[in-house]
């Protein structure tokens, strides 16, 4: 006997077996698609992460993202722990640059997955940030006492700010 009719005998044993093992193998997948197929929209914040010296500008607060995935897994999804973290190249400049935001940008969903990111590239603006000291003034007295004076005490008096150079 050769080799091809060796494997002729192969594919003919147990046809039948083979034949219901693909069947099911076929309804088996179609049955996780539609058991992982459900999705749910939500608005998300975004969390820019900048280096050291520079202050962000503006920057879209929220991005709208449809998760896909088992109706369990989209049901222990806590909002409060989702964001979309991006790091933008921008070292040490003053402008803006456009950031394509990834599937593997959002955080704090496990078990699902994003499907549909809106928008997909938002423009973040950059300056460099400065730090300034500045007095506090001293607080408004408005009336008087019926007996005595008032002496009012405060702190801090001066206090450090950081924000924009522009700003």
């Amino acid at each position: 006997m050769n080799n091809a009719d060796k494997l002729k005998k192969t594919v003919l044993n147990n046809w039948k077996l083979k034949l219901s093992a693909l069947v099911l193998s076929v309804l088996v997948v179609y049955e996780i698609r539609e058991a992982t197929s459900f999705e749910v929209p939500y608005d998300i914040p975004i969390k820019v992460e900048v280096g050291e010296g520079i202050a962000i500008l503006d920057q879209p607060k929220t991005v709208r993202v449809l998760f896909r995935g088992s109706q369990e897994d989209l049901r222990r999804l806590s909002q409060s722990e989702m964001m979309a973290v991006i790091k933008p190249r921008a070292t040490d400049f003053a402008g803006s640059e456009r950031i394509t935001i990834k599937s593997g940008d959002i955080q704090g969903v496990g078990g699902v997955r994003p499907v549909k990111i809106d928008p997909r590239v938002v423009t973040i603006s950059f300056d460099r940030e400065i730090e300034k000291n500045l007095a506090v003034a001293k607080p408004q007295i408005i009336g008087a006492p019926l007996i005595g004076k008032v002496e009012l005490d405060y702190q801090p008096r001066a206090v450090k700010i950081r924000g924009s150079n522009l700003r």
